[in-house]
């Protein structure tokens, strides 16, 4: 969707930044818990497992955040 000038239209606008958005979260969140089993593996004698297991609830996480903001409703009002 894109004007006669080759820019994109608002709403397709609005939606490459929910979904840049969505993207971002999502690596922040497998990034962080990633990093917290990485370190609980540093100091209990169970690596690789902690980091594993953090890495997948990063991505259950992620899921879930990626989920609540993609279903959230859209603000209709600021639409010029």
């Amino acid at each position: 969707m894109t004007t006669s000038e080759g820019a994109l239209s608002p709403k397709t606008d609005r939606g490459v930044d929910l979904m840049l958005a969505v993207a971002i979260q999502f690596v922040v969140a497998v990034a962080i818990w990633g990093a917290v089993g990485l370190l609980l593996d540093q100091f209990l004698p169970v690596a690789p497992w902690l980091h594993f297991i953090g890495v997948m609830v990063g991505v259950g996480v992620g899921l879930v955040l990626a989920q609540r903001r993609a279903m959230a409703p859209v603000d209709e009002a600021h639409d010029g």
